[in-house]
């Protein structure tokens, strides 16, 4: 005898939720996903570099010359892609023993406020970082050392980055929100 299969949260919301709350939350997720698949990519682009650094270093006494720089400037593709898509799926690093033995109304109010404090944070820090990567895109900013690497690319891409995490953070703080809602009594 088979079991009608309970839809997974990752299906397509219905017609009627497309453009709602939920339908624009699980577009911005799904691309959250597509930008920790370009992470992982750049972690890649990071290995190859290094790896043969390494071993022309070893075997030939001949590095690769910019090695180091390249690393340094994928480091940021690779850690501000795949942030937004850690908050989307909730594996950032938590403290809980205290919010875990509180009431579960109380357990959302803090929800609500620490996503309250992370947007209003990562704001702050992506209007300073877009600032900065706009400078640096007018300037044509570069990076020296034993090869000339443009800065401006990693800096916009951290500023996209806080971008996408801010949305997360929106979209959670909407979704605790509701479901304060839902657990205060009415009048």
């Amino acid at each position: 005898m088979s079991h009608p299969e309970t839809p997974s949260p990752q299906v397509t919301p219905p017609r009627e939720h497309r453009w709602g709350l939920a339908g624009l939350a699980h577009r911005l997720e799904h691309f959250h996903l597509l930008l920790s698949y370009l992470s992982a990519a750049g972690m890649f682009m990071m290995m190859l570099p290094t790896v043969v650094d390494v071993c022309g270093r070893l075997l030939f006494n001949a590095p690769l010359r910019g090695a180091f720089e390249f690393t340094g400037l994928v480091m940021a593709f690779v850690i501000y892609l795949g942030i937004p898509y850690a908050q989307t799926d909730r594996t950032h690093v938590r403290v809980s023993f205290l919010v875990e033995r509180m009431s579960l109304t109380t357990q959302r109010s803090v929800e609500v406020l620490v996503q309250l404090f992370s947007l209003a944070v990562t704001a702050l820090v992506l209007y300073a970082t877009s600032a900065q990567a706009v400078y640096s895109v007018k300037v044509g900013e570069y990076m020296y050392g034993s090869t000339r690497f443009p800065m401006w690319p990693s800096r916009v891409l951290v500023a996209l980055g806080l971008l996408f995490l801010g949305l997360q953070f929106l979209v959670d703080l909407l979704r605790s929100m509701a479901h304060l809602r839902q657990e205060k009594p009415g009048p």
